[in-house]
């Protein structure tokens, strides 16, 4: 079984993403969360075209619902507590239960490390049971390659039963 992990669209970017990482997507041994036709997955296919379609044609992503997503990005966007201007990757981040990020963004790393108790402050809280904050782990580019390697032997998601998955989309849900 394979690992997945959520990727920042600044970390995505050609030239941005550890070699490490991008090799263990190309493998099979990890995958990277999406959610189609949203802000999110439309910031990974700018961000980096030809990586994104090779990904998405191999069938290298992990769905989530598009309208759970929408739903926790709106109410996200309302809550003061958040540090970040990606409301959009933080939902994703507790839509899936994830709990490993790439990401340089300062700011995105401590609302990914708060995503319990960002959750409980909107008034739906994820079907996924979050696990304690301490157990999200960041990649940088600077984080250590021992790490790295611990991190990405962690890296998960919860397995989504939303309804409205269309399971002929193509992308595997977590």
């Amino acid at each position: 079984m394979s690992g997945t992990i959520l990727i920042d669209a600044n970390s995505f970017s050609k030239g941005n993403l550890r070699q490490d990482i991008e090799e263990k997507l190309f493998s099979g041994e990890l995958r990277a969360i999406t959610s189609l036709d949203t802000k999110f997955d439309k910031e990974l296919s700018k961000a980096a075209s030809q990586f994104y379609s090779n990904l998405r044609r191999a069938n290298l992503f992990a769905t989530v619902c598009n309208r759970s997503l929408k739903n926790k990005t709106r109410q996200l966007k309302k809550n003061p507590s958040l540090k970040s201007n990606d409301p959009h990757v933080v939902a994703v981040a507790i839509t899936s239960a994830v709990n490993v990020l790439v990401s340089t963004d300062v700011k995105l790393a401590k609302d990914f490390k708060n995503c319990r108790k960002l959750d409980q402050q909107t008034p739906c809280r994820s079907n996924c049971h979050l696990g304690n904050n301490k157990s999200r782990k960041v990649i940088r580019k600077t984080t250590r390659q021992s790490d790295v390697r611990k991190f990405l032997c962690i890296a998960s998601c919860k397995t989504t039963h939303c309804p409205c998955m269309d399971p002929s989309s193509g992308g595997r849900t977590c």
